[in-house]
Formats: structure tokens, C-alpha cells, sequence
């Protein structure tokens, strides 16, 4: 039994994200474009709901700007996206990564999230983001 356990911990291992991508093949683009002349902006795609939320992984770079994650899984997940060590964290809406029986096999959801980021004028606020602490995600 212990032997066979360590058989399928080493195959795992040898396959590595090949193994990974076909047990969860979907992936997540973000698209960020902003007029606030950002440097280097960060997007961790985070699981669950907040607070107790989970990083699933992040990406850096200088928008515009298309993020891609790979090998996701289903399950609740949402973005967040800040500069440097903000305190200022925009967060999007939440969106799901579905898997689907169909007569063919399966079929998988790949989300793809726009978001321009901009100075709000006011009272104005963007429908797909708003502003959080780190310790509310």
C-alpha cells in the first residue's frame, strides 16, 4: 500500500503541470488597461470568498496588460489588484471556473476578465472592482 502511494507521489512529481492541466484544464485571462499611468501592477487570482480567501497564483507587469493562469480548477475565485505595497487592493467581482458534463465528455469554462482602471471622479465607482485591505482577503 505505502508503495503504491509512493509510486503515484513520484509520477505526480514526474508529470509535474502536465499532470496538473489535465485534472483542472481551464484558464483565467485578465485584461487590465488603465489611465492612471501605473508602473508595474500586480493581479493575484485568489479561491473562495473573502475574507479567507486563498492565492492561487499572481503575475506582475506594465499594463495594458493580459494575465494568464493555467491548470485551474473549478471552484469561486475573484482578482486582486495592486502596485508595489499598496494598501489600496482593487478586488473583482467573483466569477466561477465550471466543468460541465455534455455527450461529448466534459466541458470547462475558461473566464476571461476585462478591467480598466481609472481615477473616480467623486462618488464614482467601478461595477466590476472595489477597494479592500490585505487582511479582508
Amino acid at each position: 500500500m505505502i508503495k503504491s502511494i509512493l509510486v503515484a507521489i513520484g509520477l505526480f512529481g514526474l508529470l509535474g503541470s502536465s499532470f496538473a492541466e489535465a485534472l483542472c484544464p481551464s484558464t483565467v485571462m485578465l485584461n487590465i488597461k488603465t489611465n492612471m499611468g501605473h508602473g508595474t501592477v500586480k493581479a493575484e487570482l485568489r479561491r473562495g470568498n473573502r475574507p479567507g480567501s486563498s492565492l492561487v497564483s499572481a503575475e506582475a507587469g506594465n499594463p495594458p496588460m493580459a494575465y494568464k493562469f493555467d491548470a485551474i480548477c473549478p471552484g469561486r475565485y475573484f482578482f486582486a489588484i495592486y502596485t508595489g505595497d499598496s494598501p489600496d487592493i482593487k478586488v473583482t467581482q467573483y466569477f466561477d471556473v465550471v466543468v460541465r458534463e455534455t455527450p461529448d465528455g466534459y466541458s470547462y469554462s475558461n473566464p476571461r476578465i476585462d478591467v480598466f482602471i481609472q481615477r473616480a471622479k467623486g462618488n464614482q465607482k467601478s461595477n466590476l472592482i472595489t477597494s479592500v485591505s490585505r487582511r479582508e482577503l
